[in-house]
């Protein structure tokens, strides 16, 4: 309640309060500024319809590279080697190429320690 006595009065403020918030909204309102700058309004349609193009082209030459079934690069040494120390720190956890199967380790929540007391 905001301390009125009267409810009517606060009623009658709230309704001033909302219409006067519906016309700032119309005036500030992006869209609003659309409908007053038609060519604006054209600068945008043509953006949009060059990035809807660029992203069909993207597509169709990615559905054509996997049609024409793209050869893969060969693995260079270094790359061997990086492979092969990653797969020595971290097992077989982790997947490192795409296709290969995640496996995993199974333990025992029971190790013992090889560690010898004294």
């Amino acid at each position: 309640m905001l301390g009125h006595e009267n409810l009517n009065t606060t009623e009658i403020y709230t309704r001033v309060s909302i219409r006067g918030l519906q016309e700032v909204f119309k005036k500030t309102h992006p869209g609003a500024n659309l409908r007053r700058n038609p060519e604006r309004l054209e600068e945008l349609e043509a953006e949009e319809n060059s990035i809807k193009e660029r992203e069909a082209l993207l597509s169709a030459l990615v559905a054509e590279g996997e049609a024409e079934g793209m050869p893969e690069k060969p693995e260079t040494k270094e790359a061997k080697k990086k492979r092969k120390r990653i797969k020595g720190l971290l097992g077989n956890r982790l997947k490192l190429f795409p296709g290969e199967v995640v496996r995993k380790v199974k333990t025992s929540g029971n190790r013992k320690s090889t560690k010898k007391k004294k």
